[in-house]
């Protein structure tokens, strides 16, 4: 009996080690990638001994034959043990319903809220306010709305200024509301503008005042002896920059007169930096240097973007020597890249790569990267890329930089598209074929470029001509390249089609043969309402039929002389292509349904004008004189007449009403009708900009 019993015991004690080693095992398999926590490990391989133990203590010495078949032990059959798989109990139910607990914890924070001061008052005022911002409330019920919004409101106004839901509110009763509303909301804020500014949701209210406010002025002199803290705060700058933007030139000068010195924000002095030192010279050494030490400050702040820093670093630049601005470049050279939007800011940059040295214009091309074809169509910013192109030496590093990302091709976009087709950034590229031609470049645009050329002669060693010639031999295979393609579109874009003609007359590589050929092909089909006969691109083609740009005879003191003269250029680049007779071959059929056209007509007299075609194009048309004669009213009509020996008669307003029209660069005969209406709109648009240049007042409009 004892021995049995011994038995039994020695079975158990080697059945719990191979019970441990098994469920260690089922463990290690079953432990996710990563487990390495000791402790959680020596917690789970300790549970099987407890079961192991308590199953001893409970063994009454006899087994069943069911616990047998289930061990599968094959060391031990007779007394093979069986160790109970128990289950961990379950955990406790997570909460299934997210909604539930959102709007637990909604009415909570609601609860939490509804204990703070005004709480009653902004909630009412904010189920106003958002039936007030709705678009499509009628302007009668807007007015009801605010007039209780307005109740609610008052005198609570700086408060509600802090906040980020209520400052919206005020937002709004600025955007919609009356006069009287805005300066009640303005009067209560009176006193608390500079601190306003400063934080975050209150800066909108200061800037919504200054733009919907009559009386913006008294926000502007609360600003005054604050400007230069307030430039250097992150938040703030943007409220001193909307002051700018909507303050006159006598708040201006009060805003700008503390980076001039300390001395200058006591004083309430309305004069400009130009009268401080012509009235006292000495003192121009050290405003220069305040106005340095107060700007690379403002730079370093991220204030780099704001108009304000554009006027005082221009002026700096403006009336500072050579060594000054020289020791201000290194400062602004990466900063240059966020101003040239600006009036004030393209100026600076023209100035400073003028005045740069070679790896300062390096670092300074360099951060133009990405923003080429953004630069070429800004309307003040496409400077900035002139003057490089005057200036810099190393031409191939123009072309790697600009003339790359000028001419670069993706799956979704092309540059040259996009730039040749636009209004200003048409200028670019054919500022590479023509320099500074009077035919797209007015005359304040020339001489701000022409100003600083004695400068370049100083600081740049490459002969301007070497500089040119070697820009216009990179950018033209591209350009051949692109226009070989896409002639027939670049016919469409009044913009693009003088870009082609540029490209025709100008380009130093390539072959223009095909170029030619497709206008000639397009031209030879049926006249209709687009044919390019009709449209703006007669004007291209009346410049490849002479071979340049029309030029008006000089006035010569000899009149015999003056008509020996040719108005004509003599060079013709095309000569060698004879696009003339091309063009002729190609419309002859209809010619004297493009001779009898409003704007059909030009084509067919530079035909006539042209030594190459006069001949044929004579012939044809003096078999039709009196269908010519039946529309003599239309202005090219009239020069084919002359052209051809005819006199013409006329009512003198029509001749008045002809010759009022030669404001143009180019004379009124050789517009077409939509290029008399896009010179004149350009017109327009040149001279509303010089009208905001003071710098131009002499110059004769």
């Amino acid at each position: 009996m004892v021995k049995i019993t011994e038995l039994k015991r020695s079975a158990n004690e080697s059945d719990k080690e191979f019970g441990r080693k098994k469920v260690k095992l089922s463990k290690i398999k079953a432990a996710p990638i990563g487990h390495n926590d000791p402790e959680s490990s020596e917690a789970e391989w300790s549970e099987p001994d407890a079961g192991l133990e308590s199953n001893e203590e409970s063994s009454s010495g006899e087994f069943s034959e069911a616990e047998d078949a289930s061990s599968g032990s094959a060391a031990h059959p007779e007394f093979d043990l069986h160790i109970k798989n128990e289950k961990a109990e379950p955990r406790p139910q997570q909460k299934s319903d997210s909604k539930e607990s959102h709007a637990a914890a909604k009415a909570l924070r609601r609860e939490r809220q509804s204990q703070k001061p005004l709480y009653d008052i902004r909630e009412s005022s904010k189920e106003i306010w958002g039936k007030v911002r709705e678009k499509n409330t009628k302007p009668v019920d807007r007015k009801v709305l605010l007039s209780r919004l307005m109740e609610l409101i008052e005198g609570k106004i700086p408060d509600f200024a802090l906040k980020h839901d209520t400052s919206r509110i005020l937002q709004t009763c600025l955007k919609y509301g009356s006069k009287e509303q805005i300066a009640a909301i303005a009067s209560e804020l009176k006193g608390r503008y500079v601190e306003l500014s400063k934080k975050t949701h209150g800066r909108f209210i200061v800037e919504k005042i200054l733009r919907y406010w009559e009386n913006r002025n008294i926000v502007i002199h609360e600003m005054y002896g604050h400007v230069t803290k307030l430039m250097r705060h992150k938040i703030a700058s943007h409220v001193i920059e909307a002051c700018w933007s909507y303050g006159n030139s006598k708040d201006r000068i009060g805003l700008i007169r503390e980076f001039y010195g300390p001395e200058y924000q006591l004083f309430d002095e309305k004069k400009d930096l130009d009268q401080i030192i012509s009235e006292n010279p000495a003192k121009k050494e050290s405003i220069l240097k305040s106005l340095s030490e107060v700007l690379a400050s403002f730079l370093n702040k991220g204030t780099a973007r704001h108009s304000i820093v554009h006027y005082a670093l221009f002026k700096f630049f403006q009336l500072g020597n050579e060594k000054s601005i020289s020791d201000m470049i290194p400062i602004i050279q990466e900063y240059l890249v966020e101003i040239l939007h600006t009036w004030d800011g393209a100026r600076v940059a023209m100035l400073s790569l003028v005045y740069a040295t070679p790896k300062e214009r390096k670092i300074i091309l360099k951060s133009f990267r990405t923003f080429i074809v953004k630069i070429c169509c800004e309307e003040y910013g496409y400077l900035v890329l002139l003057r490089a192109f005057d200036v810099v030496d190393d031409t191939i590093l123009l072309k790697n930089i600009i003339l790359k990302e000028m001419t670069e091709k993706s799956l979704y976009t092309n540059a040259v598209r996009e730039i040749s087709q636009h209004r200003i950034g048409s200028r670019v590229l054919m500022y590479l074929f023509s320099g500074r031609s009077p035919f797209f470049l007015n005359k304040p645009t020339r001489d701000l470029l022409a100003s600083t050329d004695e400068i370049r002669a100083k600081m740049s060693k490459k002969d301007p001509k070497i500089r040119a010639r070697e820009l216009l031999d990179m950018v033209s295979p591209e350009l051949i390249k692109y226009a070989t393609d896409h002639t027939l579109e670049m016919l469409d874009n009044p913009f693009s089609s003088k870009v082609l003609s540029e490209i025709l007359l100008h380009a130093t590589k390539g072959d223009k043969l095909p170029i030619l050929y497709q206008i000639a092909k397009e031209a030879e089909q049926k006249p209709y309402e687009s044919h390019i006969m009709f449209t703006m691109a007669n004007h291209t083609l009346k410049i490849l039929i002479h071979g340049g740009h029309y030029q008006p005879k000089p006035k010569l003191k000899d009149q015999n002389e003056a008509n020996e003269e040719n108005h004509l250029s003599q060079e013709n680049p095309l000569a060698e292509f004879h696009f003339p007779r091309l063009l002729l071959a190609s419309i002859q059929d209809h010619l004297l349904e493009y001779a009898t056209h409003l704007t059909g007509s030009f084509p067919v007299l530079a035909l006539l004008e042209t030594d190459e075609t006069k001949v044929e194009v004579r012939q044809i048309l003096s078999s039709h004189i009196e269908k010519l004669k039946g529309n003599q009213h239309l202005v090219g009509v009239q020069l084919i007449l002359k052209e051809l020996g005819y006199e013409v008669t006329l009512p003198s307003k029509s001749l008045e009403k002809s010759e009022a029209f030669n404001f143009a660069p180019v004379q009124f005969h050789t517009c077409t009708k939509h290029l008399e209406f896009l010179s004149l709109f350009s017109f327009i648009m040149d001279l509303t900009n010089l009208t905001q240049r003071k710098e131009y007042q002499g110059w004769d409009s």
